[in-house]
Parts: C-alpha cells; sequence; structure tokens
C-alpha cells in the first residue's frame, strides 16, 4: 500500500512518481507517490478495513499509470527494503 500527496511549491518530495489530474479519478491535482511510507498488508487486514470504512476503494489504476507508479517503487530511494523484496517476489524479479 502507497499514499498519494499534493504537490506543494517550496515542499520537498520524491519525484520517483508524479501522478497528474486526470491520471485517475482520483487524482484531481500534481501528487507524488510516498514510497517512504509504503508498507505490505496482508488481504484480510484490507477487506477488514473496507469493511469498516477505514479503507475506500477506488477504481483500478490504468495498466500504463499502474506500469510508472512501479517503477517508481524500484527507483525510488526512500522505498524500504521490505516492500522492494516484497514487490520483486511477488512479480517474479
Amino acid at each position: 500500500m502507497a499514499s498519494l500527496s499534493s504537490l506543494r511549491p517550496g515542499v520537498p518530495h520524491d519525484a520517483s512518481c508524479i501522478l497528474y489530474a486526470g491520471d485517475h479519478s482520483f487524482v484531481k491535482r500534481e501528487s507524488y507517490v510516498v514510497y517512504q511510507k509504503a508498507r505490505v498488508e496482508s488481504v484480510d487486514k484490507i477487506l477488514r478495513g473496507v469493511k469498516a470504512g477505514q479503507l475506500i476503494p477506488h477504481d483500478p489504476m490504468e495498466s500504463g499509470i499502474l506500469a510508472r507508479i512501479c517503477k517508481g517503487l524500484e527507483e525510488s530511494r526512500l522505498t524500504s527494503s521490505k516492500v522492494l523484496k516484497f514487490y520483486r517476489s511477488a512479480t517474479g524479479q
């Protein structure tokens, strides 16, 4: 799981993956993926969060946008080794 944060002038950010308004219905303004806080969660925990109303499902990302996010995950120096190891194992890398 990784969150998005809006770009703000003068505020440092991880430029590994910038998303633009319209890249997804959820993205209303230029944003970046916060790889520093990305984490691995179990499916059960995610489903419990949805059921409890703590997590709100959105439409899937278009494959090209998802590919940019994944590329950023691998390139960001802020991605934790645990998250990167999980991602590479899950994708057969």
